[in-house]
Order: C-alpha cells, then structure tokens, then sequence
C-alpha cells in the first residue's frame, strides 16, 4: 500500500504557499497603484492650486495697472502689458499640456 499522507501533505503544503505568494503579489501591487493615485492626485491638487494662485496674481496686476492709468494709457506700457499677458497666456497653456501629458 502507498501512503498518501506523505504525499498529500506535501501537495497541500505547495498550495498553501502558492496562495501565500499570489496574496503578497496582489498586495504589493495593489499599495503600488494607490500610492501612485494619490502622488497623481497630490499633483493635480498643487497644479490647480498654483494655477489658481498665478490667476489671482495676473488679475490683481491688471487692476492696479487699470487703476493706475486713470484713463491716460501710455501706448508703449499698455503694449507691452498685452505682450506680456499674452506670453503668460502661451505659457500657461504650455504648462497644461505639459501637465495632462504627465497624466
């Protein structure tokens, strides 16, 4: 006769640690995929918050700029104001492409 408890200990104990390995495995890349959705998110929070603060900025330039004209727009100024938001304008769309481009 065989002895199956040999056998059959050794085939459940091979079970065992396949399972064991496939948990861990699952585990880790499991952490790995929500560390990388919050560094995502993270990033996404500080962009938006940047981009929030660079409008406040610009908006508030604007209206000091506006207030200190008092309807007496020095041609020169005033275009190289345009030019300058209109290079921040490029520049921030740049930074949005760049940013959806890391996503």
């Amino acid at each position: 006769m065989i002895n199956f408890n040999k056998t059959s200990g050794f085939i459940t104990l091979t079970i065992v640690l396949i399972i064991v390995l496939l948990v861990t495995a699952i585990t880790l890349m499991t952490g790995k995929m929500l560390l990388g959705e919050q560094r995502s998110g993270s990033n996404q929070m500080r962009y938006q918050e940047a981009a929030n603060a660079a409008q406040f900025g610009l908006d508030k330039a604007i209206a000091q700029l506006m207030n200190n004209f008092d309807n007496q727009v020095d041609f020169e100024i005033y275009l190289a104001f345009r030019i300058t938001m209109l290079n921040l304008v490029i520049w921030k769309k740049y930074l949005s492409v760049q940013m959806l481009c890391r996503l």
